[in-house]
């Protein structure tokens, strides 16, 4: 009898877990597609964790936005501060007038409505230039997906309700306790500006029971960790966090004196919650800094005693600015790199988050936007739809760039054309049959040419090497 109950007892272990990874996928799908900068996107493989470059979408915004899919990962809208669009990259019904602009750390964020799977809260900060506007609010508006034939709208007399007048720039969500409703982090309107946690339910914030922190401090750009056990922000601080109680607690500071020099921007949180990375700038336009620290023993002696810090380019390379960074649902970190003229704006990748120090692995200038900006901006999601997700290293940007290298014509007469997808560090060399090199050529252009036109006719081959892997392709010299 005791085989029989333990069976049983691990068919519903199986089932229980089988559900959760439901669940999880579920949440990971609400991310897959991002909508940012100048017209930017990329849409994620969520078996593979690599993404596609998407060119198509409208809006332009300078810092923080959002963006949101359903539970199969179709898109369904995003908000560029001042306006809403749908899933056909067009201005959604009634989504014109929205109260933000585009130069605001954090213009907006997007929760699912508690109890209602076709309605979403978006919250919009009423900023100018990353400053409240005069009378400026928190405000929020009712989404309904039903409406405008599928392609949603803002509610009439739903759109930019008061929440809080005079809030700064920035807020933060992430899942109540309770597994129902969420918790909105924001900071008191008046100096000392305190830290402050309001329940948000299906009928939206409920500003009479919110949690007023006995810290003080502006908010800053805040994450909550993906296991919702942690609270951190760019004031360079973080706390312990009580997802029942919404109460901040052991709050710990972050050492600043080595870096006096430097801006915090953005910060995240790896999957496993035990490490935050934080982007700082620098505003003479010189090299900027890249942080992570350990959290897996939470003390202030470890903490700060475990800073590693890297430059986020290259000696040598071009000055550029550093923006957001956002957890993907590959389990990797992806950072905006803005402005610059070479090799102009693209994005940084932390590959192994979960990895301490150099092995998280991070990749300068990992991925090219097709000539889109990215600014500052990437779509800022809720860390809870990234907890503890793997880190899928078995395909990456890296290793399945040759899917998308373009090698033509091929036969060829005179110029070979070599196209990729990711900037990188490429060697081409040419070899014939006898393993003899014929031509050797160096470039880090997403677009390169190689004159064959003195080389007989034949076969030979192109090997094709980058700083992370090699192919070889064939080639025929055809005349």
């Amino acid at each position: 009898m005791k085989y029989f109950y333990s069976a049983l007892l691990f068919i519903f272990l199986l089932q229980f877990s089988e559900l959760n990874a439901q669940t999880q996928q579920a949440l990971l799908n609400r991310t897959k597609n991002w909508r940012f900068g100048h017209k930017a996107g990329l849409d994620f493989n969520m078996q593979t964790g690599v993404p596609s470059v998407f060119n198509g979408s409208n809006g332009i915004v300078r810092e923080g936005n959002s963006c949101i899919s359903d539970t199969l990962g179709n898109l369904l809208f995003y908000c560029t501060g001042d306006t809403v669009w749908n899933k056909n990259h067009q201005m959604m019904m009634n989504g014109a007038g929205m109260p933000s602009d585009k130069i605001t750390v954090l213009n907006s964020c997007i929760i699912p409505r508690p109890g209602n799977t076709n309605q979403y809260f978006i919250f919009i900060n009423e900023c100018i230039n990353n400053s409240p506007a005069p009378n400026g609010k928190l405000k929020y508006s009712l989404i309904d997906m039903t409406l405008d034939g599928g392609n949603g709208a803002v509610v009439v007399g739903q759109k930019n309700i008061p929440v809080f007048h005079h809030t700064l720039n920035n807020l933060a969500f992430t899942k109540h306790g309770n597994g129902t409703d969420y918790w909105l982090a924001y900071s008191e309107k008046d100096p000392p500006y305190y830290l402050c946690m309001v329940p948000v339910k299906s009928t939206g914030p409920d500003t009479s029971n919110r949690v007023v922190s006995t810290f003080t401090g502006q908010l800053g750009f805040g994450r909550f960790s993906p296991d919702n056990q942690l609270f951190g922000s760019t004031n360079y601080e973080i706390f312990q966090f009580n997802s029942n109680t919404g109460l901040l607690s052991n709050k710990i500071n972050f050492p600043t004196d080595s870096f006096a020099n430097y801006t915090p921007f953005s910060c995240e949180f790896s999957p496993d919650s035990k490490k935050i990375y934080f982007s700082l700038y620098q505003g003479s336009g010189n090299h900027n800094i890249i942080q992570q620290f350990n959290l897996s023993v939470y003390s202030a002696t470890a903490v700060t005693s475990s800073l590693y810090s890297f430059f986020d380019m290259p000696a040598g390379y071009c000055s550029c600015s550093i923006g957001h960074l956002q957890l993907a649902p590959s389990g990797k970190i992806y950072i905006a790199k803005p402005g610059g003229t070479y090799p102009g704006d693209s994005l940084h990748i932390i590959h192994k988050p979960n990895s301490l120090g150099a092995a998280c692995n991070y990749q300068y200038n990992a991925l090219s936007l097709n000539s889109k900006a990215c600014n500052y901006s990437l779509p800022i999601f809720p860390d809870y739809y990234f907890n503890n997700i793997p880190t899928l290293t078995s395909y990456n940007e890296n290793t399945l760039i040759w899917d998308d290298t373009k090698i033509y014509p091929n036969p060829c007469d005179e110029l070979l054309v070599i196209n990729h997808h990711i900037i990188n560090n490429y060697e081409y060399t040419i070899i014939n049959q006898m393993g003899q090199v014929m031509k050797q050529n160096i470039s880090d252009q997403l677009s390169s040419k190689i004159d064959v036109s003195n080389l007989n006719a034949g076969l030979y081959y192109l090997i094709v090497n980058s700083s992370i892997s090699t192919i070889t392709k064939k080639i025929i010299i055809n005349r």
